[in-house]
């Protein structure tokens, strides 16, 4: 009998705008989610797709809300994992690292992450203090999750060839412009990204990059079959796609449901 394995929803966000201030939370377009979102949420999404865990990812740059977040993973069965924040250039991130990992629900930490697309400094990944600090989040077993568009996709290429030893994850498939059909500088890039053996790539958070735009099953597909389907195949021919349904952006802008299903068939 061939084995089942357990189906993981690889990215999902929980949050709370009445006690935190989420500076990307910002315009009209976001209100339908300018709520709390937290377990109760996503517990009968997960049940009803047969998801049997999932990795909650951070959302501002804070090792409070990482700290938390670690709590709330040892107190919820579902949270197998969480991908946390440290400031990579700073001087205490091997503490900083170390403090979480032996933190409550410390264990569960798997990644870390930071908005990188929203640096002014486009080679901000290769700054030499980021490299330390990424070289620290190696050295503790830990992935390192890349938020970037097109614009840092030649920083992102050079620091995953700088750390062979360290395993990326490539969130949102570096976020193409979908909207418009086309993203010429992100089709450019991707493939050499996709090359490299140790990054994989999240496939989620497509359609939301579109906020504000009425996207469909079937213009999900053009704006995939435009922007992805050449470099996303690399990672798919590596077997290093992983699904994820972005919880709770994904809930206002297309149901998880089609984005399970149409991983499921990729």
């Amino acid at each position: 009998m061939k084995e089942t394995l357990p189906r993981i929803d690889s990215h999902h966000h929980f949050w709370d705008p009445t006690r935190v201030t989420y500076p990307w939370m910002v315009g009209d377009a976001l209100d339908p989610i300018r709520r709390p979102f937290t377990p109760s949420d996503l517990a009968p999404e997960i049940a009803a797709q047969g998801i049997s865990g999932t990795v909650l990812v951070q959302t501002i740059s804070s090792q409070d809300e990482t700290r938390e977040f670690l709590e709330l993973a040892e107190r919820t069965d579902f949270i197998w994992g969480v991908v946390g924040w440290v400031d990579l250039m700073s001087a205490g991130v091997v503490d900083d690292l170390d403090a979480l990992i032996g933190a409550t629900g410390g264990d569960r930490l798997v990644g870390i992450r930071h908005q990188v697309h929203d640096e002014s400094d486009a080679e901000w990944l290769c700054r030499a203090d980021v490299r330390q600090g990424l070289a620290a989040v190696q050295e503790r077993g830990l992935t390192y999750d890349l938020l970037v568009r097109a614009r840092e996709l030649p920083a992102a290429i050079d620091t995953v060839r700088a750390l062979p030893g360290l395993q990326f994850v490539l969130d949102h498939i570096a976020k193409p412009r979908i909207s418009e059909g086309k993203d010429p500088e992100w089709q450019q890039h991707m493939p050499a990204l996709a090359a490299l053996p140790n990054v994989a790539v999240k496939l989620s958070g497509m359609v939301t990059e579109a906020c504000g735009h009425s996207l469909g099953r079937s213009s999900t597909g053009s704006a995939s079959g435009g922007c992805s389907s050449a470099p996303i195949g690399r990672f798919a021919c590596l077997r290093r796609p992983m699904l994820a349904c972005s919880r709770a952006l994904k809930k206002h802008w297309d149901p998880c449901p089609l984005a399970t299903r149409s991983a499921s068939s990729a």
